[in-house]
């Protein structure tokens, strides 16, 4: 069995629903005609000239007459391109996700070309190999009429104009990897389960997983909010929660494979002396501690009893955590010599392309008894023996190559991959804190307390191919992903975007630094720094504290449907200084902009009078909710607003402050009259040059006194702004917190 196709022609299963009616229309074409006729009649028209050309002048002018011919064809090129243009507009526009971490998520507009990889097949192919993504051509449906766009295991396809969705997606991924494909105006398409050759017993059925398809005839804001939650409810976590969003310091981007024993005790000697100001949780050795990805023990540079580096770790007062990649083997590995039966091979008898991560490595067959165990083996290893609690476990994908022979073909892909993930969590227990990374996303729901969401980082905004949205690092790609699968937070896992790297010796700007914490903040998920510490400069470890606790909760894409990089992300917060919205608006081109964001669309029935502040330039206005936000922004980078209505003018209220990230999750506690403003302030580390911004309704003239065990009594209080009952204030917290009161004079 190779593939079970559904199939309902106009609109996949939706054929006549009247709620997705306006979706059929207000497709346009550049021009008016297909290319190929345009260039027939570019090719007539030359032709005709040249030939009148030469009869008028008895042919004896050929080679310039030749000449004025090529310059025909030179000059129609543009007129042909505007009579056959061929690239589709309309106001539809659909979401395409890959197979597993590190492929594209993001919205395609009718008429974009597909997204794929940059490289050649050869090099990518076995990372994105799921349900649809691998084919090398495009599909056609039943009837004979090719598919351009495709997404695996869910899409979302929106009518940008009439705000109508309709939502496809499986629930689960257990027993297929399964996906859809559309035509160039995502009109038709298919829904496809992978069978992988499924081998059929007599009398034996096959079912595959259930899949819903859900109208929405409102667009909201959260297209993909009930689905997401319906996948939460099919695939229960087989751990007790999810916990705490991990902060943490990683190994590999300053260390990659050089790391060594001697260099982890010096960072930890580091990160301990700063624990009061930088509380990282976690310590985590990443790849390169080990002899080969298959020989899973330490290196030269390493005790051999790991329980030494575990044991100075949980001593320091951090979870040890670890990387770990059971089903992926280097060419020069004792395994790959001793168990050459393990490796999957394709269907020639030559050992399987997994990819190449700079260079091939071997995947192992998870579909043979023997692999898993030692699989397991392996993973007990490191968890129990060695005494990691944290562990990563990378190259998931490795396990089930799709162009790869494998032992039992009595499974399909899928269930292999589920079983495999199953084992991973039996196998290090409830109490570890596990990470998936190159992993099926459908195949790691319930199994992983934290997933990567997006590609590596990497130390520059652009991969190396400048042009590449898939799986090659930068920055930019990381960015985009952590945007796009934001609605999986914490409902599937804790969101993994990768490290963020704040040291001065990457090629990054500091505009792309506050572009990257905006969205790693707003995105709540997990916080890895991978610097050496004593590189960061002043400015960027302000930067790096100001994201420290995690708010555990995602902003919302607002443009999720019109750009493929969304650039409009709310949040909405709730707490002790009562509801407020932040807003970021972010710039992903590739010089500085100009960008307007209407107030009115957050506040569409009545206007409202407001506190906005800008976190990273702390500027303060007080805004009409008729009015627009106008800011210019450097490229790769973003702004980032605090939105508070203005209730009462005669009662003290809060409106930010620049040590942390939320402008306002710093408050435990507030009460406030018209004398006084009192805070309980705490975020859970020291603070140095710190303020918050209130607005005090005092007389301006009589100043402004503080107290309490939060305030700085070296600093004075200052107004800001043409407003003199805005005032900022100076605050010094310890790790506790502390307490600040502002009355007047």
């Amino acid at each position: 069995l190779k593939e079970i196709i559904l199939w309902d022609g106009d609109l996949v299963l939706v054929d006549g629903v009247q709620c997705y009616e306006d979706l059929g229309g207000g497709v346009m074409v550049d021009g008016f005609m297909p290319a190929w006729v345009a260039v027939l009649i570019l090719i007539v028209v030359a032709f005709v000239y040249a030939a009148l050309t030469m009869y008028m002048h008895e042919e004896k002018y050929g080679p310039l007459l030749f000449g004025h011919y090529i310059a025909v064809c030179l000059l129609f090129i543009p007129v042909v391109r505007g009579l056959s243009g061929g690239r589709i507009k309309g106001p539809r526009s659909m979401i395409s996700n890959a197979w597993q971490s590190w492929g594209f998520c993001g919205s395609l507009r009718m008429g974009d070309p597909p997204a794929t990889p940059s490289l050649h097949w050869i090099f990518t192919r076995a990372f994105h190999n799921g349900g649809v993504h691998g084919d090398r051509l495009p599909p056609k449906t039943p009837g004979g009429r090719n598919l351009r766009y495709c997404s695996e295991m869910f899409t979302a396809i929106s009518d940008v104009n009439s705000r109508i969705a309709v939502v496809f997606g499986f629930l689960t991924q257990r027993q297929n990897f399964g996906g859809f494909d559309f035509d160039r105006i995502m009109r038709i398409g298919i829904a496809r389960c992978a069978c992988d050759d499924l081998f059929l017993v007599k009398d034996k059925s096959f079912e595959t997983d259930w899949m819903t398809v859900q109208l929405v005839p409102n667009l909201s804001d959260e297209p993909l909010a009930d689905y997401c939650q319906l996948v939460a409810d099919s695939n229960p976590t087989t751990f007790k929660h999810f916990g705490d969003t991990p902060i943490g310091w990683c190994s590999w981007y300053y260390y990659f494979k050089e790391v060594t024993a001697e260099e982890v005790n010096r960072n930890l000697d580091h990160l301990l002396e700063m624990r009061e100001s930088i509380p990282l949780e976690v310590f985590q050795l990443d790849d390169g501690y080990q002899k080969h990805w298959g020989d899973w023990v330490p290196s030269k540079d390493f005790p051999e009893d790991m329980r030494e580096v575990s044991g100075s770790i949980l001593r320091h007062g951090f979870k040890a955590g670890i990387w770990l990649a059971p089903f992926a083997v280097d060419k020069k590995s004792d395994l790959a010599k001793e168990h050459p039966e393990w490796l999957i091979k394709n269907k020639r008898g030559k050992l399987a392309n997994s990819g190449s991560v700079g260079y091939y490595f071997y995947g192992l067959d998870a579909s043979r008894p023997e692999v898993m165990e030692f699989a397991k083996g392996q993973l007990e290893k490191v968890t129990k023996h060695w005494r990691f609690n944290y562990l990563k476990v990378d190259f998931i994908y490795a396990a089930v190559l799709a162009d790869g022979d494998r032992y039992d073909y009595t499974r399909t892909r899928a269930q292999i991959a589920d079983h495999a993930v199953r084992e991973i969590r039996n196998a290090v227990g409830d109490e570890v804190f596990l990470v998936g990374c190159g992993c099926p996303l459908g195949s790691g729901i319930g199994f992983f307390n934290a997933m990567r969401i997006g590609p590596d980082v990497d130390r520059t905004w652009f991969p190396f191919l400048k042009w590449d949205k898939w799986n090659l690092p930068g920055a930019r790609n990381a960015v985009r992903n952590t945007i796009t699968r934001s609605f999986m937070h914490r409902k599937w896992w804790v969101n993994d975007p990768d490290c963020v790297l704040f040291r001065s010796s990457t090629l990054f700007k500091d505009e792309e630094i506050i572009g990257i914490a905006t969205v790693v903040a707003l995105g709540g998920g997990m916080l890895m720094l991978s610097d050496d510490m004593a590189q960061i400069p002043q400015h960027r470890y302000k930067i790096a504290t100001s994201l420290m606790p995690p708010s555990n909760l995602a902003a919302i894409p607002l443009d999720l449907f019109q750009a493929e990089e969304p650039s409009e992300l709310l949040l909405r917060l709730d707490g002790a200084t009562g509801p407020w919205m932040l807003l970021a608006l972010c710039n992903w081109e590739h010089s500085v902009a100009d960008k307007t964001f209407w107030l009115s669309r957050l506040f569409p029935t009545e206007e409202k009078s407001l506190h906005v502040l800008e976190f990273w330039t702390q500027r303060y206005s007080r805004m009409k909710s008729s009015e627009p936000i106008k800011a210019r922004i450097h490229a790769h980078s973003a702004v980032l607003f605090a939105i508070r209505v203005a209730e009462n003018d005669s009662v003290a209220s809060y409106i930010g402050s620049d040590f942390h990230v939320t402008s306002g999750l710093e408050v435990v506690t507030m009460s406030s009259s018209s004398t006084k403003l009192q805070l309980e302030l705490n975020v859970k580390r020291s603070t140095k040059d710190a303020h918050v911004t209130v607005f005090l309704p005092f007389d301006p003239q009589l100043g402004v006194k503080t107290s309490g065990s939060a305030n700085d009594p070296i600093r004075k209080a200052e107004r800001v702004g043409p407003d003199h009952r805005i005032w900022k204030v100076p605050v010094g917290l310890s790790e506790t917190g502390g307490k600040l009161i502002i009355e007047g004079n």
